[in-house]
């Protein structure tokens, strides 16, 4: 059976998705002030791969995602639903809190 075609509302979809996972990503990596380069190689990745999760370009594989998880203590739930999980209550806090800065700026 041949793959149906992907319509431009699931393009739409996911373009928003990449740049929710990078916002969220840029957030998290923030309030751990690190760099994109240390935040990269923390969990394995090159920093070419990372600024382009970040930025909104690319959508992180399961793996990387897994990667990222593993190496900051944080869930898949929060790089693409935005949810907590068990993630620490003080990065969660910091992380609402910038959030709210972008949103009043």
């Amino acid at each position: 059976m041949p793959a149906r075609p992907i319509t431009d509302e699931q393009r739409e979809t996911r373009s928003a998705l990449k740049v929710e996972v990078g916002q969220r990503l840029r957030r998290l990596r923030r309030v751990l002030d690190l760099n994109q380069k240390d935040f990269g190689k923390r969990a394995g990745l090159a920093s070419n791969t990372y600024n382009q999760i970040e930025l909104g370009e690319k959508l992180p594989s399961v793996e990387t995602a897994i990667a990222i998880c593993e190496a900051f203590n944080i869930s898949l739930d929060y790089i693409f639903r935005g949810h907590p999980g068990d993630m620490s209550a003080r990065l969660w806090e910091g992380i609402k809190a910038l959030e709210n800065a972008e949103h009043s700026d």
